[in-house]
C-alpha cells in the first residue's frame, strides 16, 4: 500500500511522468509513512482533456492517492501536499501553460484485498 496513480494532461512538454512517479514514490518512503515495497504507481497522460473554457495555456496534473484507513486528516492532507510539491519540483514547466497540480489522499474501502505471490513473497 498505497497506490499512487497520476494523470496529467498531452500539453506539458517538460514533464516526465516517470521522473515524477521515481521522486513522488521516493518521498512518501521519506515521510516515514509507507514501506518502499508497497508503493503501486503508475501514471496516465490524457490527450483529451480540458482546464476551464480556455481553448488553450491550460494543463494539469492530477495525483490520486489510495491508503489504508487509520491516518488522520492532518497526516492525508500533509501526504498531498507532498506529492504536490514533489510533483512541483520535479517538473520543467513551459512558460506557456499554466499547470494545476493537485492531489487528494483517500482511504481504500475495507473490502480491499492483497495477495503476494513470486519468489520473495
Amino acid at each position: 500500500m498505497p497506490h499512487l496513480r497520476i494523470n496529467y494532461s498531452s500539453n506539458l512538454p517538460g514533464f516526465d511522468a516517470g521522473r515524477a512517479l521515481e521522486q513522488v514514490a521516493r518521498a512518501m518512503v521519506d515521510s516515514g509513512e509507507f514501506k518502499e515495497e508497497t508503493i503501486k504507481a503508475r501514471a496516465y497522460r490524457a490527450d483529451v482533456f480540458q482546464v476551464g473554457t480556455a481553448p488553450k495555456g491550460r494543463g494539469f496534473v492530477d495525483a490520486a492517492i489510495e491508503v489504508l484507513p487509520g491516518r488522520s486528516d492532518d497526516v492525508k492532507a500533509a501526504i498531498a501536499r507532498l506529492v504536490c510539491e514533489t510533483i512541483r519540483d520535479s517538473g520543467h514547466w513551459s512558460d506557456d501553460v499554466d499547470v494545476q497540480i493537485t492531489a487528494d489522499v483517500t482511504e481504500l474501502n475495507p473490502s480491499y484485498t492483497k495477495l503476494v505471490v513470486g519468489p520473495n513473497a
